[in-house]
């Protein structure tokens, strides 16, 4: 007599069997006879499970009480049920398709979802508010960045009048000098020459216009807007300080233009020369200048030129003006180096604050509010920044422009 393992293991052989014709295409009908066999032998496997459970009871004492025959899945059930959970829901998986949900999901790293008859990838739906959500409002603006304004290390003075003047020393022209003289003899006579340097402050002023929603919805936003303009301001002066021309008596009188500066081509230095010997001959171009003296306690150049000159390397290739893992390298030729954009690449400028002179300031920056045209009843207000200055270059030899240099 069959054993209820024995029949356990025929009836496994049995569902292969079913599984390896279902893997083929079937009829309708073909169809409808897998289905009823698959039943069949769900609902022997199910008596087998229950003459293994009978057994082990009665085995331990127990009563075989309440082990009847399975519900038929095919007569009328409580709740409107359409089977039992075995033919619905069955716990065991074919093994062709467990064998295709491994390829998927494991090999291919995708989504499968085995059904009681089908097998099928399925879309999963869900609800989310994310899209009807305010986002989080940061305190204060993104805005641009700007560079060092020049004039924060020059000599500044204050004026109380548009325009300034000073008497300025023109000792390259002076005659004659003191020297020995005898006893009894007439002594030299020395003709210094001087100049009246008349220089009058200049305006840099711009305006932005604002609706009063914005002041009243982003108060953020205006003071954002009045800072930058001023930032802005600051960059015109880096240029003029530089570069600045004169024309129909607007613009400031930079340093590259003004007369009497001095200058250094780097390119006709000595053969091999590097930007570190370039500076080191335009210092020292400052330093026996005769009338000045001057020693410059600030060189402003490009970011890339700078870049250029502290890369520089020996033969061995170790970084000449320091050790990049050790220590920043701010200096040349111990002098502190500013670096501004607003200088051209391939220029440097050597300055001597101590002699050079001063930035003469009329008014400092400031702002002015008001509504201009039909603002009032459009509700646009209008903002002007602006001040009035000049640069007062009074020793022009205090003051080395280079060129030329590597970058």
């Amino acid at each position: 007599m069959n054993t209820t393992k024995d029949r356990a293991r025929d009836i496994a052989r049995r569902f292969d069997e079913l599984q390896e014709r279902a893997s083929k295409n079937l009829t309708i009908n073909e169809g409808n006879e897998w289905d009823a066999e698959f039943k069949q032998l769900q609902a022997e496997l199910a008596g087998v499970q229950r003459d293994e459970r009978v057994a082990k009871v009665v085995a331990a004492g127990g009563s075989s009480k309440g082990y009847g025959s399975a519900i038929a899945a095919t007569g009328e059930l409580p709740l409107g049920a359409k089977g039992l959970g075995k033919d619905v829901y069955p716990l065991g998986l074919p093994k062709t398709e467990v064998d295709k949900a491994h390829e998927i999901v494991i090999k291919n790293k995708g989504n499968y979802s085995i059904g009681t008859k089908d097998i099928q990838t399925k879309t999963t739906t869900f609800s989310t508010v994310d899209s009807l959500l305010v986002a989080q409002q940061a305190p204060g603006i993104v805005g641009e960045y700007f560079e060092a304004r020049i004039i924060d290390h020059l000599p500044v003075t204050a004026i109380s009048a548009p325009s300034y003047q000073f008497l300025q020393h023109d000792f390259t022209s002076d005659t004659g000098a003191p020297d020995f003289v005898a006893e009894g003899t007439s002594k030299p006579q020395w003709n210094p020459a001087a100049d009246k340097v008349v220089v009058t402050a200049q305006k840099i002023a711009g305006y932005f216009n604002e609706s009063s929603e914005s002041m009243a919805d982003a108060p953020q936003w205006r003071s954002y807007l009045v800072n930058t303009i001023f930032r802005k301001i600051s960059v015109v002066e880096n240029h003029a300080v530089l570069y600045g021309t004169v024309s129909s008596n607007l613009g400031i009188q930079g340093w590259s233009t003004q007369s009497g500066i001095l200058t250094h081509n780097a390119t006709t230095d000595p053969a091999g020369s590097t930007n570190l010997d370039s500076l080191e001959l335009a210092i020292n171009q400052m330093r026996i200048e005769s009338g000045v003296f001057a020693t410059p306690n600030i060189v402003i150049m490009s970011p890339t030129t700078w870049s250029a000159t502290r890369r520089l390397k020996d033969t061995q290739g170790r970084y000449i003006v320091g050790d990049p893992l050790h220590e920043a390298v701010t200096t040349v030729w111990g002098v502190p180096v500013l670096t501004t954009t607003a200088a051209t690449d391939g220029d440097a400028f050597l300055v001597d604050t101590s002699k050079m002179g001063s930035v003469l300031v009329r008014e400092g920056i400031q702002t002015h509010m008001g509504y201009v045209n039909d603002g009032l009843v459009t509700n646009i207000l209008t903002t002007v920044a602006e001040e009035r200055l000049t640069l007062a270059t009074v020793i022009p030899s205090a003051v080395n422009y280079v060129t030329g240099l590597a970058h």
